[in-house]
């Protein structure tokens, strides 16, 4: 699933701002009906998960310009890269969705045993344990892993490479603390000035696009929506240069 170089970042940028409009458009509906034999948790995951890359996308649109806080959007990206792949796992395999509840609970339950450590912070223990059911499913390692769950998907060493630069400039890094130094001349004194601002790097955009193309059309595999819905997914889809479902291997 190689980038199409027809997905220009100036093309995806207009298509992610559509993308939120239309996504604002349908949650300001109101009631949505499931499609016949759609697991409520399912639905609620990744409608869950649409919402929240849409959010996101949303809150990066304004700073793409920008020369200063641009290269703050792409944590924003991951994050929604990260709801896209879910989505799309979960609206995919059946055995997703328990696989999630298990690696949630492990999580959770790591997490509580660290706030335990903290006297004034021993009150959130219970509440984080309340409700955790146990559950077991013969992919939770798949589910502990970006790069199996990649892996789960015709693709997957590309959408994995593709999360790996995104992770470049998430974490605090060499990658990241570049983006604010210059090299200078030998000999002219520190080898490095630093930089107020940077000229922004928009290809982390498209990005963006395929996260909304995945979430989104996994919602709608889910739901009962109108017949344009799928049109306009498709037409966006086209114009990032990408197919908006992913196949499982």
């Amino acid at each position: 699933m190689p980038a199409n170089p027809l997905a220009t970042p100036e093309g995806a940028i207009d298509v992610v701002g559509e993308m939120v409009a239309e996504h604002r458009r349908i949650m300001g509906l109101g009631r949505v009906t499931t499609k016949p034999g759609v697991h409520p948790g399912r639905f609620a995951a990744v409608a869950g998960l649409n919402s929240h890359a849409h959010a996101l996308a949303e809150a990066a649109l304004p700073l793409w310009n920008s020369t200063t806080a641009q290269v703050a959007c792409v944590p924003l990206a991951r994050a929604a890269f990260e709801c896209g792949l879910l989505a799309q796992w979960l609206s995919r395999d059946p055995e997703a969705m328990n696989a999630m509840v298990v690696e949630y609970e492990r999580q959770q339950r790591a997490l509580a045993e660290e706030v335990s450590l903290v006297p004034f912070l021993t009150h959130l223990v219970e509440p984080m344990l309340e409700g955790l059911t146990g559950a077991t499913s013969p992919k939770s390692a798949t589910a502990r892993s970006w790069k199996l769950i990649c892996k789960q998907f015709v693709g997957g060493d590309v959408l994995y490479a593709h999360y790996r630069l995104l992770c470049r400039y998430t974490h605090a890094s060499i990658p990241a603390l570049e983006q604010w130094l210059d090299t200078t001349e030998v000999g002219t004194g520190l080898p490095f000035t630093l930089r107020a601002i940077r000229e922004p790097e928009k290809a982390f955009i498209v990005f963006f696009g395929w996260a909304l193309l995945f979430t989104a059309s996994a919602y709608g595999d889910l739901v009962r929506v109108d017949r344009g819905y799928n049109n306009r997914l498709n037409r966006w889809a086209f114009r990032m240069s990408i197919d908006r479902r992913l196949r499982l291997v």
